[in-house]
């Protein structure tokens, strides 16, 4: 876990390199899906929080330690790795920021319903606003769309940019020396992704697990790779993926090349290859 040790959110989440990061959580069992999947609760849950204290007038916001999931050390803090989906299920529907007291409104008489009735109410609303609602479903539809085909062509040009780069290496300095370029263009895609929206940082990690899985894998597995083999590179494009995505997220003032030019192989370097 020592890649997220660079990394301090608005409240105070950090690793530090540790298994154990601030809000108590031990990771040192999780897989990379664990590890995605823990990192968007994080996330979700600290928007929701700013945006319920921003509704409040809070703009400084508390510094959350190991009372950021709102329970004690037992089982991981609520994230035992046996079955850390539904633990984060869980942590999601709790209520952390206590609002602000709203004024109590007069109670109007009503006449008594049976419950029959108001079951068959309440399924006539639901059906009347799922029929009014059909349009701007299909408008979100397309707009979900879109942007994944627009999220989609971005991810296949840097594709094709990180094999011309490999191509380039193997030209000028001898096979194998375009090795290790992916440790690069993985993190780079996905924080150019996370910058552009946050339709398009999820795009970008959903795009990135359809690669090694459906396209990758029974490539590999085609050409003689065992399973073993090719999980272990799987694992590791995928944590270069969530690594370049939270890059961009928490550093949107900063170009995604500067932000990862520590990744440039020596001889990326000199051709100057970004």
């Amino acid at each position: 876990m020592s890649f997220w040790k660079q990394y301090t959110s608005p409240l105070g989440y950090a690793s530090n390199g540790n298994p154990i990061d601030t809000y108590g959580v031990d990771h040192s069992g999780f897989t990379t899906r664990d590890e995605l999947a823990y990192q968007t609760a994080r996330v979700n849950r600290e928007n929701d929080l700013m945006t319920k204290m921003n509704n409040q007038g809070i703009t400084t916001y508390p510094q959350y330690t190991t009372n950021f999931w709102r329970t004690n050390a037992d089982n991981n803090y609520g994230f035992g790795t046996s079955n850390i989906g539904s633990n984060i299920k869980n942590m999601q529907t709790m209520a952390p920021v206590p609002q602000q007291p709203q004024p109590v409104q007069p109670q109007v008489s009503q006449q008594p319903e049976s419950s029959a009735w108001n079951t068959v109410k309440q399924w006539g609303n639901t059906a009347v606003n799922g029929i009014m609602s059909i349009p701007e479903q299909i408008r979100k539809a397309r707009e979900n769309l879109g942007e994944l085909a627009a999220d989609t062509k971005i991810a296949y040009d840097y594709w094709k940019k990180m094999k011309q780069t490999g191509n380039q290496l193997v030209k000028t300095f001898g096979s194998g020396q375009g090795a290790d370029i992916d440790n690069y263009y993985h993190p780079l895609l996905q924080c150019e992704l996370a910058k552009i929206s946050p339709k398009s940082r999820r795009n970008g990690i959903a795009l990135g697990y359809a690669k090694e899985y459906l396209m990758d894998y029974p490539v590999k597995r085609i050409t003689g790779q065992s399973h073993d083999e090719i999980m272990e590179d799987s694992q590791k494009d995928l944590q270069n993926n969530l690594y370049g995505s939270n890059l961009g997220y928490y550093n949107p003032n900063t170009s995604c090349e500067d932000l990862l030019d520590d990744r440039r192989t020596p001889n990326m370097r000199k051709l100057g290859i970004k």
